[in-house]
């Protein structure tokens, strides 16, 4: 599929705060099922020079945690709040993927379409709602290339089980 994004766009797209706001609200029950998971991920992901991060079903970055000096390096391809992750946004990546093949991806360094991304790699979950399998979010696990680690994958997959859990439990 031809997105039309060139293979030296810099970063994603940044949405304006109050588009930010909007999303966050709306995905609001997803933020909540999601938040005992990223809090921890801030603990264990500190060590692996890694973050977690939450989108909405459009690929939209609505929550980060974990390492402060990867949610710093991730500002320069707007991969914090606000940045659009869709493959028709930033081409090729973990979320955009798993979005696009309704599976868990992980992609690593050159494997990301646009060169500045190549930088990184990462592991996406969708995250279905648990009561029509609509598709809610991405669980992500993402990093400097360097930190490439095949059970960043598992984790991403056990955290999305986990956020699919505790959504399920709400709707009871």
């Amino acid at each position: 599929m031809n997105h039309h994004v060139t293979v030296d766009r810099a970063r994603a797209p940044l949405v304006a705060e109050a588009e930010l706001f909007r999303h966050r609200s709306k995905y609001a029950s997803l933020r909540h099922a999601a938040r005992c998971a990223l809090e921890n991920s801030k603990t264990f992901l500190r060590d692996a020079n890694s973050i977690m991060i939450l989108t909405d079903p459009s690929g939209l970055i609505i929550d980060t945690q974990g390492d402060d000096r990867v949610i710093d390096a991730g500002r320069a391809v707007h991969l914090e709040h606000g940045g659009r992750w869709s493959e028709a946004d930033i081409g090729t990546n973990a979320i955009g993927a798993a979005i696009a093949e309704s599976k868990p991806v992980q992609i690593r360094g050159t494997e990301h379409f646009c060169s500045e991304v190549q930088r990184w790699t990462c592991a996406a979950v969708p995250v279905h709602d648990p009561t029509d399998g609509e598709l809610l979010g991405v669980v992500d696990i993402s990093g400097p290339a360097s930190t490439f680690n095949p059970q960043s994958l598992a984790l991403a997959v056990a955290v999305g089980h986990h956020v699919e859990s505790v959504l399920a439990q709400s709707v009871r």
